[in-house]
């Protein structure tokens, strides 16, 4: 399951939002709620519980800079569209780590 919300504290190593109401935490977006969303045709929101809003501090800063200056977020020029976040980039090592050669060629490490 991922967690997901706008602004709060970020776990240090795995930086997926916190867990708790005590701790301002995240809402938790399990395996039923992506393919129900999935059913609704919403790529984009899909996009975001699972980068910017999960574990990518990179995007995540990106996206909260653009919204403070009042730009727009074009995601074909996004640097998030194509990098990998940390999720990703732990499943990717764990196959690697079973001989299986995984290549992504939309993901960048």
């Amino acid at each position: 399951k991922v967690y997901a919300r706008s602004t709060g504290e970020y776990a240090q190593i795995t930086q997926p939002p916190v867990s708790g109401r005590a701790r301002c935490g995240g809402q938790r977006v399990g395996e039923m709620e992506i393919w129900a969303i999935h059913a609704y045709n919403a790529a984009y929101t899909l996009q975001e519980f699972l980068t910017i809003k999960s574990d990518d501090p990179e995007g995540r800063n990106d996206t909260f800079t653009a919204i403070v200056n009042g730009e727009h977020i074009h995601r074909s020029n996004s640097r998030t569209t194509h990098r990998a976040s940390y999720t990703q980039l732990t499943a990717i090592t764990e196959l690697q780590g079973l001989c299986l050669d995984i290549q992504s060629l939309h993901l960048a490490k």
